[in-house]
């Protein structure tokens, strides 16, 4: 909770939402790495998931046809974004997509 304290120090206030560190890193405390979020928003900012088969965030590939699926989360709910035939032009349509409605806490 480090960066709690880091913006009380800085601005004198307790955080009325969650700190987010732009850059990932939960030990950077600088004050250019913090900003304020909504849970939504720090959730939005982060890594690639360990899980992750097809190497790109927002991109799946489908066993039935060997395809590739683009999908981003929109107020907690998956839309899907469309099938295309190579992990690339699926997540082009990701980046885009969250670009678009994520703008700043978009991890692409």
């Amino acid at each position: 909770m480090a960066h709690r304290l880091a913006w009380l120090y800085v601005t004198g206030s307790w955080p009325d939402f969650e700190v987010d560190h732009v850059n990932l890193d939960g030990t950077d405390n600088r004050w250019a790495n913090l900003r304020l979020a909504t849970s939504s928003q720090n959730q939005r900012n982060r890594r690639l998931q360990s899980n992750n088969t097809s190497g790109y965030k927002g991109v799946h590939k489908l066993k039935n046809n060997g395809k590739f699926l683009a999908y981003i989360k929109v107020h907690g709910k998956q839309k899907r974004l469309g099938i295309f035939d190579t992990a690339e032009q699926a997540y082009e349509h990701y980046v885009a997509a969250a670009e678009e409605l994520h703008g700043e806490f978009s991890r692409i």
